[in-house]
């Protein structure tokens, strides 16, 4: 028999009964940006160390072993299938079964430390939450969102640094047409919501990616007439180039993910190009 519904005064006064964490994962798994996780990054330094350091001692326990058999008479070390030393058998099935744990947990460990620290928005997303939760989640399970150097994004998903910005300041909340919705406020969920469409999102800064690019190229053509016009003064075509290659450097920095080194090489074809185009419009 399902449990019943409380009124939701009742859900108010005992949110840690009525809600609590079936509420704190709804929302946390509600958008990528509220899935912050702890990495544990010195707790996996240390097994990893201490799964090295037992495969060491088992490497020279191995080596023992080894040089053991040197010293026997019938030593055979040329053998698995009728291996004599039961000790050797012994170590070398303790380091199959350490190496297979050791090479499992390194390689996972890698994966996780691939993945980006939580932004600073991230956090305060969580941080608000728990303190408009009222009591929802105990304090002492609530500490993880205060370890900022050992948070992560479980969900990798790179933003461009004006996008990262907008999202700063929550510029897209101020729009219908970005929102996915609006949670009711239930007796199981105890605050309103509003999360972003991030496939609207997307789109629309594909669009406005292109547009700009454009503008960047067909205004050279549009500024033929002023080049005619100021054809005897260097300096103001000087600026004009200047002027557009700052611009079109910054819309780079900001409004891409390209990496510096593409980044540079892009501006520099641009400028190369820009140059051309002003003295193809003398």
């Amino acid at each position: 028999m399902p449990a019943p519904k409380p009124i939701l005064e009742e859900a108010d006064v005992q949110p840690w009964r009525w809600r609590g964490y079936p509420s704190f994962a709804k929302w946390m798994a509600s958008d990528n940006d509220f899935l912050v996780l702890r990495r544990f990054g010195s707790l996996h330094a240390r097994v990893a160390l201490m799964l090295q350091d037992q495969l060491a001692w088992l490497e020279q326990e191995l080596e023992k072993e080894d040089d053991a058999c040197k010293r026997m008479p019938k030593g055979h070390s040329g053998t698995f299938r009728f291996e004599s030393q039961w000790r050797r058998q012994r170590i070398l099935g303790a380091v199959t079964f350490t190496l297979q744990k050791y090479n499992h947990f390194v390689l996972e460990y890698s994966q996780q430390k691939a993945l980006p620290d939580a932004s600073t928005h991230q956090v305060e997303n969580v941080k608000n939450w728990m303190n408009n939760a009222n009591g929802q989640i105990i304090d002492k399970e609530a500490e993880f969102i205060n370890h900022e150097g050992d948070l992560m994004a479980v969900v990798a998903h790179e933003k461009t640094p004006l996008r990262r910005l907008m999202d700063r300041y929550d510029i897209f909340d101020y729009f219908r047409c970005c929102q996915t919705g609006l949670d009711k406020r239930t007796y199981d969920q105890f605050s309103t919501t509003v999360t972003t469409n991030e496939a609207f999102i997307h789109q629309y800064a594909r669009f406005f990616t292109i547009v700009i690019g454009l503008v960047f190229i067909i205004a050279p053509f549009w500024s033929s007439p002023l080049l005619t016009a100021v054809q005897d003064s260097l300096q103001i075509r000087l600026v004009i180039v200047t002027w557009l290659v700052v611009l079109f450097g910054v819309f780079m920095a900001i409004g891409t993910l390209a990496t510096p080194f593409n980044t540079v090489g892009i501006i520099t074809v641009y400028a190369a190009w820009l140059a051309m185009i002003m003295r193809l419009s003398l």
